[in-house]
Parts: C-alpha cells; structure tokens; sequence
C-alpha cells in the first residue's frame, strides 16, 4: 500500500500559525489591490461631483428660463438668480434670445407674447484633478432650454441666430 504524503498547514513549533512561506502574502495582494480601490474611489468623488454640478446648473437654468418668461431678460439679472439658486459659482455665461413666432412673413422679428424664448447656460466642471482619474468633462458645457413669453419685458431680447 502507498503511503500518502500530508501536508503540514501548522508550523512545527505547533502554535498552528501559518507557515513561514506564505508570510507576506496579503501584504502583497493588498498592495496589488490598493491603486485600482483608490482610482475607482477617486473616480467615483470626480464624477459624483460632475453630476451634482450638472443637476445644479439644469436647475438653475430652469430658474433662469422661468424668470426669463416673466420678463426678467438681462443677462447679468439672470445670473445672479442662477447663482444665488442652485448656489454655482462655476457659471461662465448665460443669455437669453427669442425666437420670433410671428408668421406675417414681413421678416421682422417682433418680441411678443407666446414668442419662443431660448435661455443658455455656459458652466465649467470642477476637475479635483486627481492622477489616474480619467475626466472627460473637463471643457466648458452649455446647457440650453426653451420658454415661452409669459410676461412682456421693459427691453427686448435679441433675436436668436438661426
């Protein structure tokens, strides 16, 4: 009959550790591991603070546009609603433009109501700029929505360039 070779899984000492070959090894996984947890983490605080910076200037431009509707047309007045708001203050430009529904054909943009007001917002992402973190937003993003004139301003907006 063959004799069976076990292996030893305790040192000899008998204090039932490991064996001494296999010291080190979870310091060695966990130095593998380490730079792809912290690059997924930091990945996660970039664009976790992209998307909130995006919900933010969507909200302000929704806050702007409605302003815009009730007559509130200066660019730098709507600015400083989107900015005390959704409290950004990585917005780089804002205007406002209407969209002429008259159909009379004269080719006169008149501002009136029911004109078709477009509000855009031009914001920058924060980048932490962090090593290893790829960021694909890092550019200025616009923003753009429609309203309707609901309120006749005191100056008109220009007209939109089509």
């Amino acid at each position: 009959m063959a004799r069976m070779r076990v292996r030893r899984t305790t040192q000899r000492d008998g204090t039932g550790g490991p064996l001494a070959r296999d010291d080190g090894a979870a310091a060695l996984e966990f130095a593998l591991v380490l730079p792809l947890l912290l690059v997924l983490v930091f990945g996660i605080m970039q664009y976790g603070l992209f998307f909130s910076e995006e919900s933010r200037a969507e909200y302000g431009l929704g806050q702007a546009t409605e302003a815009a509707e009730l007559g509130e047309v200066s660019p730098t007045a709507l600015e400083d609603r989107v900015l005390a708001d959704s409290g950004a203050d990585w917005v780089l430009a804002i205007g406002v433009c209407f969209r002429d529904t008259d159909v009379s054909g004269d080719g006169v943009g008149v501002y009136s109501r029911r004109d078709a007001l477009e509000v855009s917002l031009q914001w920058q992402p924060t980048s932490l700029q962090l090593p290893l973190v790829p960021f694909l937003g890092s550019g200025p993003r616009t923003e753009r929505t429609v309203g309707t004139v609901r309120a006749m301003a005191t100056s008109a907006p220009p007209a939109c360039e089509t």
